[in-house]
């Protein structure tokens, strides 16, 4: 059997039937867990029907049988899914649902990121090791959000995915930064401010805290910075005054 725990197949399973889904399909193209299907089929609420590579027009039949009496079926095949020419299911399989027992995808689709998004989800593997962090990750999750930026959120245990929340957050709570390193979002982190504010500074949290009330002071004062304050220069003046003026960069 592979790594994967059956109870995790169990539940991967269970959840891809929610709804209207009438089948789900795994091609388990090294037949890892064909020796666990009928331990398999005494969890699931399921019935499962198991295809041979030669058994597709027959699969179909009776996968049409159970489709007209409104039921539902696990379909296992211990081998690869067919090319689309070559699979008399593809029609069906366009509208039901595909499983696989590795545990990245299965927790992608868990925390409804796509599946252009597995990259994401196999670097943060340790970040998604705890319940708890995929339960704080799918409650901030939209569909179309930058994931790192939801994960940052996570981290620092806000709701609002704007940057300026999550760099509010580190403000208060320096110790964050410690957070983001310990799940390898820090440089994440510097990137987002980088490119919000134009800043041009060390990555180091009171550089950046000089840098936004020095710009900001100037700017009241509708000054441009002086040649020996050049470095501390932003590429985005706007931003920087927009955080400011909600009073939410204090010494």
């Amino acid at each position: 059997m592979a790594e994967v725990e059956l109870k995790d197949v169990v539940t991967g399973i269970e959840k891809l039937f929610k709804g209207h889904t009438h089948f789900v399909f795994w091609y388990d193209k090294e037949g890892e867990f064909a020796d666990n299907i009928d331990e398999l089929g005494h969890q699931l609420t399921e019935p499962i029907v198991i295809m041979q590579p030669r058994t597709q027009l027959k699969t179909k039949i009776e996968l049409l049988d159970i489709e007209k009496a409104g039921g539902k079926a696990l379909v296992y095949a211990a081998f690869s899914e067919p090319d689309i020419h070559q699979n008399l299911l593809t029609d069906m399989i366009l509208y039901s649902k595909k499983f696989t027992a590795d545990m990245n995808v299965m927790l992608l689709h868990e925390l409804g990121l796509p599946e252009t998004e597995l990259t994401f989800v196999q670097a943060q593997r340790k970040f998604f090791a705890a319940k708890t962090r995929i339960t704080k990750f799918k409650q901030r999750y939209q569909r179309g959000k930058n994931p790192e930026q939801v994960e940052l959120a996570a981290i620092a245990k806000t709701n609002d995915l704007q940057l300026s929340n999550i760099l509010i957050e580190v403000i208060k709570a320096p110790t964050l930064l410690d957070e983001f390193a310990k799940y390898q979002v820090l440089e994440t982190f510097w990137s987002f401010v980088d490119r919000a504010y134009g800043y041009h500074g060390k990555h180091d949290l009171q550089e950046l805290l000089a840098t936004m009330m020095v710009n900001f002071a100037y700017y009241q004062m509708e000054l441009d910075l002086p040649v020996t304050l050049r470095h501390y220069e932003v590429s985005y003046i706007n931003n920087v005054v927009s955080l400011d003026c909600n009073n939410k960069v204090t010494t």
